[in-house]
């Protein structure tokens, strides 16, 4: 299995965070379809799948539905599973905060939870680059070509940048030391009027997102740094204590982070037994 991340070009990073490729191959002597979990994020993203198609499933005992080629995804407020079979690959972009709502123009209360099929926002756009994609083996030459994709579009859109786009950015650190009202005043806003504004780029309130942009914080450094405790995480990440980091857990995941984790580490023991790296 390769993953690998990567800077967007230049163009593209006042938008974009970060570009992911994930390639790997499912076992043939396996017709296993693996589900792995995700947890909640604030990132919006957009993911294109040029080889087989993923399936998601939102509830544990819910039928898993097929991913169309491109899906463009809002805040996500809940855990979901992913199922993969075949040759998988991934090319995500991670959005900064409110860079698809200036993508597509849409107020982001309407993805808040969801997937778009792409294909409904730009339909001939979308089927010329999945016949582009379908044509190379290259991976970079598929980021390549969803820049360009994406290049044309931010070209063509009419949302302009806001001051509060910048206090966006600031927000989505876990221990933010800034509240709602000084937020507000930074973004040159009233309260309501940031809080409004706020629905339309993130939607969510601001203080959700703060919540879920501090969990996802937290669990990402976990993963990344095993041998730290999960109090020095809590910490670290602007949770009061252990046990303040533990109640959002429970809300967003449904069970506590040693096991969260615990379950997250078994699904990757199963990708080394059924995927070969590239």
């Amino acid at each position: 299995m390769f993953i690998g991340f990567r800077q967007p070009c230049t163009e593209l990073q006042s938008h974009v965070q970060s570009i992911m490729i994930v390639h790997e191959h499912l076992s043939p002597l396996s017709e296993k379809t693996l589900f792995r979990p995700f947890p909640p994020a604030a990132e919006q993203c957009m993911y294109f799948y040029p080889r087989e198609k993923s399936w998601l499933k939102d509830q544990p005992n819910k039928t898993p539905l097929q991913q169309p080629f491109c899906i463009l995804v809002g805040p996500q407020v809940s855990s979901v599973e992913l199922g993969i079979v075949g040759e998988h690959i991934m090319i995500g972009f991670m959005f900064k905060p409110g860079g698809l709502h200036r993508l597509i123009g849409v107020p982001m209360t309407k993805l808040l939870g969801q997937a778009l099929n792409g294909s409904l926002v730009w339909p001939a756009a979308i089927r010329q680059l999945e016949e582009q994609m379908a044509a190379t083996d290259d991976c970079l030459a598929m980021v390549a070509l969803a820049e360009d994709f994406l290049k044309k579009q931010y070209a063509k859109n009419t949302v302009s940048s806001l001051p509060i786009d910048a206090v966006l950015k600031t927000m989505s650190h876990a221990a933010s030391p800034y509240s709602i009202d000084q937020l507000a005043s930074m973004a040159c806003l009233s309260t309501r009027q940031f809080d409004r504004k706020f629905y339309e780029r993130i939607g969510m309130s601001p203080k959700q997102f703060m919540r879920i942009a501090r969990f996802s914080t937290a669990f990402r450094m976990k993963e990344r740094c095993p041998d730290v405790d999960w109090l020095t995480v809590a910490l670290h990440c602007g949770y009061y204590d252990f046990q303040h980091m533990l109640r959002d857990f429970k809300e967003f995941v449904g069970t506590t982070p040693t096991l969260f984790l615990a379950s997250e580490a078994l699904t990757n023991s199963e990708t080394t037994s059924l995927f070969s790296a590239r």
